[in-house]
């Protein structure tokens, strides 16, 4: 049994393989000359996408019109939809490859996020519609009719369905298009629809009991389901989501290179389209570091972010203080009483430092009594997402650090795990 279903799965997996090498082969020339050729590459899929759709969709309707089937007729709306998702694909690479102006200077690469948002939206409202229809349907039963001839163009539209499932998959992973990834995932839902229509279509046509609204009700809250997934999902490129932990690793990797550099923070993604990204970071330079070595180090980060990933990089400085055995002893001493508060992580940018006089006149004014500290420590406090009042850990934090370490003064900003 373990065999046979194994072997299912390999014969399955070869013949992917084999639509993903003529997809690849199709495009070959374009994706060679990426990321240059991406608007070209999107468009031909765009373009394949529509006219297979509409041709599809013309045979599906007038199949299922003629045998009062409503899976299949929802079957040819759905290949409508798809049309115009691809459309919509094709307007959003137009408007999103215009070149920045004065008031965009960053581009309109964020178009193609609502594209995405858009074909999502497509696929919950044709869910809701479909499960409406089929509902009626099953209050209200009607006899399929369907013929051997249109059995047989509606396997021949799976098929089709299946290359344009893998073209905008395969496609889109390559080009890094959110829409057209969207697409994709949308039109692989279509083979199940289309699976299912052949088949209720036929038991329906052969035997009294009409399974056709039923099995368009099933698939009605799964396409709902699927639809809301989608929406979420192009949601979160649009609202700016935490940096994948894999390319958070790269930029750490690339820039940790250097030898002065004691660590990579606060690492956020600011994504405005497929190709065009800025990355905001903070690296621990020692306190000895020139003004020149600071410069060159940080002009070497960033050509390298460029070259290896392609973005840009803003990048703050935390100066560490290295001279002073006392002093590291003293980290890890705050450390530890950091740790004790629920949530928190790790500290960074921890530095000992004199204490400014603007800073010494804010504390006599808030008490006459104050006793003049050795100096100020600053530190960021990296939390989890489960600390909800920043204020109140601060508080608790600042009242634990006088009582066990007074005679410094503590300047503590609480920051979420960016990274």
């Amino acid at each position: 049994m373990t065999k046979s279903k194994s072997k299912s799965k390999s014969k399955l997996k070869s013949r992917k393989n084999i639509i993903d090498r003529f997809i690849l082969d199709l495009f070959h020339k374009r994706l060679e000359h990426l990321p240059s050729s991406r608007g070209s590459i999107i468009t031909l899929a765009g373009m394949i996408g529509i006219a297979c759709n509409l041709l599809m969709a013309a045979f599906k309707l007038t199949i299922g019109l003629v045998s009062h089937s409503v899976t299949i007729t929802y079957d040819a709306i759905n290949n409508i939809t798809d049309s115009a998702s691809s459309i919509i694909i094709l307007l959003g690479v137009k408007l999103s490859s215009m070149r920045p102006s004065r008031r965009f200077p960053l581009g309109y690469g964020r178009i193609e996020y609502f594209s995405s948002i858009i074909i999502s939206v497509i696929v919950l409202s044709v869910g809701i519609s479909f499960l409406r229809t089929s509902v009626d349907r099953v209050l209200h039963p009607a006899h399929v009719a369907i013929g051997g001839l249109s059995i047989v163009v509606l396997i021949i539209a799976l098929g089709v369905k299946i290359f344009l499932s893998r073209m905008a998959l395969t496609i889109g992973h390559k080009v890094d298009s959110s829409a057209l990834i969207a697409n994709g995932t949308e039109a692989t839902m279509d083979i199940s629809v289309s699976v299912l229509a052949i088949v209720s279509s036929f038991i329906s046509a052969h035997t009294k009991f009409s399974i056709d609204g039923y099995v368009g009700s099933v698939l009605a809250v799964v396409f709902i389901y699927n639809g809301l997934k989608l929406v979420i999902e192009s949601l979160a490129s649009t609202l700016g989501e935490r940096i994948d932990a894999e390319l958070a690793t790269r930029v750490r990797d690339i820039v940790s290179h250097h030898d002065m550099i004691y660590g990579v923070h606060d690492i956020v993604l600011h994504s405005y389209g497929p190709s065009r990204s800025i990355i905001d970071m903070n690296i621990e330079l020692p306190d000895y570091a020139t003004a020149e070595e600071i410069h060159s180090i940080m002009i070497d980060c960033k050509t390298r972010l460029k070259e290896e990933l392609g973005v840009q990089a803003n990048i703050g400085i935390y100066s560490v203080n290295t001279y002073d055995d006392f002093i590291i002893k003293l980290r890890d001493q705050i450390l530890d009483i950091v740790l004790s508060f629920h949530g928190t992580l790790s500290i960074h940018a921890f530095h000992v430092g004199e204490m400014c006089g603007s800073v010494q006149e804010a504390l006599i004014a808030l008490d006459e009594d104050v006793v003049m500290e050795e100096g100020i420590i600053r530190f960021d406090v990296v939390v989890d997402y489960t600390v909800h009042n920043y204020n109140d850990l601060y508080y608790k934090l600042y009242d634990k650090l006088k009582r066990e370490i007074p005679q410094y003064e503590y300047m503590v900003k609480i920051e979420p795990e960016y990274s």
